[in-house]
């Protein structure tokens, strides 16, 4: 399985505003495309405008946001909403105005309007998507020549890629082989070896394919001292330039951490502290994932760890994965 998040709205899309007029009618929007649907009507009344039709090539984008024509009690106004344009085809967007305790009576009005969304024509600038696993967490994978075809449907020029250093178990009690790590309650372990299936398949392409991608290599124990150097001895392996950072270094990743083995991961460990200064001698930027907190708790408990790591290595390029999340 490859898991590839794009970012068509970065492309040249356009934001498209429409009234009650287009409703009954036939549109056309270009992948990325924000559509603006500004609805007439009253709530003070009771009646609202539902989507009762949203197909999966549209995202709605927020709640929707009702605006007053006055001041004045029992205004009427327009309720607006909005929508991306995600993926090319055919589609129907339906909303209804009723009330929502009259389920059973046919709605006051009802907008309907056929969408044509069409595949994204052209980029801006280009789009470097820069967190990308090649292989899930059985170091399967569905293969450059797949990515690549999906990158070029979304208008993506480039990937940060890197493998996947942590591998989930499967024990003989569990019925299934698990493809994620919430699949089952199994344990899970450290897998150095991504880092060379990566460069192995990743060599084997056509140039082509290859300039399109900026691998990373982070197969490494973070409790492990020993870390830094296998990952030099990897660097050695490989032609200079090949590896363009560090990572994704897996700290305090919820679950995903907690069912490896030994003590829990944090950004400040001393085995990623001799990581970090190998980097700034490198010249390579270190993506790490750090959650700031636990599964269950609102308050950063775990941000302290972070910033020891960035007040210590104040040369080192340090890239917060998700931005904590």
């Amino acid at each position: 399985m490859v898991t590839l998040f794009f970012l068509p709205q970065l492309s040249c899309a356009s934001n498209i505003t429409l009234d009650d007029t287009a409703c009954g009618t036939r549109q056309s929007l270009t992948v990325g495309d924000v559509l603006e649907l500004r609805l007439p009507g009253n709530p003070t009344t009771g009646y609202t405008w539902q989507v009762t039709a949203l197909p999966s090539l549209l995202f709605q984008q927020g709640e929707p946001v009702h605006r007053s024509d006055s001041q004045m009690l029992g205004a009427g106004g327009v309720t607006s909403f909005a929508f991306r344009a995600t993926t090319p085809g055919d589609a129907t967007l339906e909303l209804v105005y009723r009330r929502p305790w009259e389920l059973d009576t046919p709605p006051l009005k009802t907008c309907r309007i056929q969408l044509n969304l069409q595949a994204l024509a052209k980029v801006c600038y280009p789009i470097v998507d820069n967190h990308l696993h090649y292989f899930d967490f059985t170091q399967q994978s569905d293969g450059f020549p797949a990515l690549v075809k999906a990158m070029d449907q979304a208008g993506v020029d480039k990937v940060v890629v890197f493998g996947m250093p942590i591998v989930k178990m499967w024990p003989e009690h569990e019925p299934i082989r698990p493809g994620y790590y919430l699949d089952t309650d199994a344990r899970a372990y450290y897998f150095s070896a991504t880092d060379l299936l990566l460069a192995n398949e990743l060599l084997r392409q056509p140039s082509e394919i290859r300039q399109r991608f900026l691998p990373f290599l982070g197969g490494i124990n973070p409790l492990d001292q020993n870390a830094a150097d296998y990952l030099e001895l990897v660097l050695k392996s490989y032609p200079p330039g090949f590896w363009e950072g560090i990572g994704e270094v897996m700290s305090r990743h919820d679950d995903l951490t907690a069912f490896t083995y030994g003590e829990p991961t944090r950004a400040d460990h001393p085995a990623l502290m001799k990581v970090y200064r190998l980097a700034a001698e490198r010249n390579l930027p270190v993506l790490i994932h750090h959650n700031i907190s636990s599964v269950s708790m609102q308050n950063p408990i775990y941000l302290k760890e972070l910033e020891n790591a960035l007040r210590e290595n104040p040369r080192t390029r340090i890239i917060w994965a998700h931005a904590g999340g």
